[in-house]
């Protein structure tokens, strides 16, 4: 059967393995393709969360001969099938189930098979699923005592391929307990020790998934803006579930509609127009950091050694009391050239302006629709853009906090953007694959194309006349800005590429990536110089110093690192952050790093002592 075939598997029930098979199934229906979900389990797990009743056909249906329970568009393109319709009786045993799918050339007209199995199978029956299956996830809950379960787990995928199998492990999925945050302790340690084994994408707890099985129903068909459902169609996308011609979003478009009474609060045709073929890798998310802010200046003279807590506000308010904080993940910091201003990026869908030396609010900008993933000051500090998963880039005038131009053009998510040292040029990366460039004054100089993935970060050289974008694609390119053509494609990461910059004097292009590595290279011979190892998780962040001397680093070990360019060597390690870290910057002499991170702070480090100056609580709250 040349059909792909997905195998989810989990060592114990209760882990979410079911959930995610179902809503993996019905992302890949809702956009476009014909899916059929196969409920192994004699506990009939995926056909009571559907609320399935006595089934009204059977696959002879589809022309292949079984009695095998059959129910047609579930989801619109979605059948179920199982040979437990009736588990005392059951129309087949488990390896006659799997070798009839796997053999019948009827089955050819759907896109894809999803295996929802049960927890425990006899090492006979497993081995049955892999050599059927061409895909294989491992569903794994917040529990120590699953993780024993994986070295057994990946025996048995190692010797069905010695036995010629082409299953393909693609990795482990994580879903979380209510009450642990995505980017928190379990993951990131369950990250750290299994590195690149893990999906990038986790599953938060979602009380929106509750719901929708209440009514029988997936979360990404009836509420798609949910976490959970953002986690489950980015998911879908990166096993291929999903194919499409682009990274462009539409999934966040609209609201959420859900009524009172539990009515679906989407029409076929709208799930369809929500998920289809524009819509790709949705939700980078928590689970993926956002691309942090690019590198600005903050204060010589920083906050005295102390914690400044901020409480909760309304984040659409701009004239909120100045000690409110954010409602939603910090997604970056960025920093005012004359040092008095910090700048954050969050999931509430707005940026705030902080004063560096008191930790107090100075402005609530509001104005995007989506989450904002990033933001960078001009080199005069006179303005300030911001990237948001709305599609669009905005720019701000920092002395009156006025809206001053919506940068429109991406197809899709806008990830990040970066102010040429000259301040006469704007670069901005997104999930369409383009770069693309601006004049301060909002109108567009021109589109950079060569990517095959999201562009996930930009930067651009001191003369403004090169940009550097590094993408989902693993390569880091180099654009000519005045010609509009790649002149340069870095190639050596051997996972995505999270984010670039250039050195102040040009001569140096630093890259991190989820390989857990930074690499830095020279633009003019388009040679690699060096590769950096030190971090145990996904770099999340780079940084040169104001002299380029040092570059700063972070990820999801929850790390700040600053290296010495010239040998390669750490010159600091700091520790502190209990969430993933998100985007670093130096101040103005070089002494002190800026980090913010998923843990709702924003610390300041001492480089030369490698300890803790103080904290702002940039964020007080998560109900974004």
């Amino acid at each position: 059967m040349c059909v792909r075939q997905f195998l989810l598997a989990s060592p114990k029930a209760n882990v979410g393995k079911t959930t995610a098979a179902i809503n993996l199934a019905a992302a890949a229906a809702l956009s476009g393709g014909r899916v059929l979900l196969a409920d192994c389990d004699p506990a009939r797990g995926a056909i009571a969360a559907l609320r399935l009743s006595t089934a009204p056909a059977n696959l002879a249906a589809v022309g292949v001969s079984s009695p095998a329970a059959l129910w047609r568009d579930v989801v619109p393109g979605l059948d179920v099938t199982t040979p437990y319709a009736d588990p005392a009786r059951p129309t087949h045993t488990l390896d006659e189930f799997v070798a009839l799918i796997d053999r019948e050339p009827e089955l050819q007209a759907y896109s894809a098979v999803v295996y929802d199995t049960p927890p425990v199978l006899a090492g006979s029956q497993m081995s049955a699923l892999l050599r059927a299956a061409t895909d294989v996830v491992f569903v794994l809950g917040a529990d120590s005592g699953a993780l024993r379960e994986i070295p057994p787990f990946n025996a048995l995928v190692k010797q069905a391929q010695d036995e010629g199998s082409s299953v393909e492990f693609r990795g482990l999925l994580l879903t979380l307990p209510a009450g642990e945050p995505l980017g928190g302790t379990w993951e990131t340690e369950i990250r750290r020790v299994f590195a690149m084994s893990m999906l990038p994408h986790a599953v938060p707890h979602d009380p929106e998934v509750t719901r929708a099985v209440q009514r029988g129903q997936s979360v990404v068909a009836v509420h798609p803006n949910s976490p959970a459902a953002r986690q489950y169609a980015a998911l879908a996308h990166r096993l291929g579930l999903v194919s499409s011609e682009g990274d462009a979003v539409d999934l966040f478009s609209a609201t959420s509609r859900v009524p009172e009474g539990g009515a679906d609060p989407y029409t076929p045709d709208e799930v369809r127009l929500l998920i289809r073929d524009e819509v790709r890798n949705v939700a980078d998310s928590l689970s993926r950091v956002v691309r942090p802010a690019a590198p600005d200046q903050i204060p010589t003279a920083l906050p005295s050694a102390e914690s400044r807590v901020m409480n909760s506000s309304d984040p659409n308010d701009a004239s909120a009391p100045a000690h409110r904080g954010h409602t939603g993940d910090v997604t970056g910091v960025a920093c005012s050239p004359d040092g008095r201003t910090l700048a954050t990026s969050s999931w509430d869908k707005t940026v705030k302006l902080w004063d560096a030396g008191t930790g107090e609010v100075r402005a609530t900008l509001v104005g995007h629709g989506g989450v904002v993933s990033s933001v960078a000051f001009s080199p005069r500090g006179d303005l300030l853009v911001s990237t948001s998963w709305d599609k669009t880039a905005r720019l701000w005038r920092t002395s009156t906090r006025e809206h001053v131009a919506t940068l429109k053009g991406h197809g899709g998510v806008v990830t990040s953007a970066a102010f040429s040292p000259p301040g006469d040029l704007i670069a901005t990366g997104g999930w369409d694959k383009a770069v693309r460039l601006w004049r301060p004054d909002g109108s567009s100089t021109g589109v950079l194309t060569g990517h095959v993935r999201m562009v996930t970060s930009v930067s651009v050289a001191p003369d403004g006349r090169a940009v550097v974008s590094g993408s989902w694609d693993r390569t880091i390119k180099l654009w000519d800005s005045t010609k509009g053509v790649c002149t340069v494609t870095f190639l050596g990461h051997s996972g995505d590429v999270t984010s670039v910059a250039y050195s102040p004097d040009g001569r140096l292009i630093a890259s991190g990536s989820l390989d857990h590595t930074i690499r830095l290279w020279d633009p003019a011979s388009g040679r690699e110089r060096a590769t950096l190892r030190g971090h145990s998780g996904e770099v999340t962040s780079v940084v040169f110093s104001p002299d380029g001397r040092r570059l700063a680093s972070a990820g999801w070990d929850r790390v700040v690192k600053v290296w010495d360019v010239a040998t390669g060597q750490v010159v600091a390690s700091m520790t502190g952050h209990g969430g993933v870290v998100t985007a670093v910057a130096f101040s103005p002499d070089g002494r002190k790093v800026v980090s913010s991170s998923l843990d709702r702070g924003v610390k300041i480090w001492n480089v030369e002592t490698g300890t803790e100056t103080s904290t702002l609580r940039v964020q007080s709250s998560n109900d974004a």
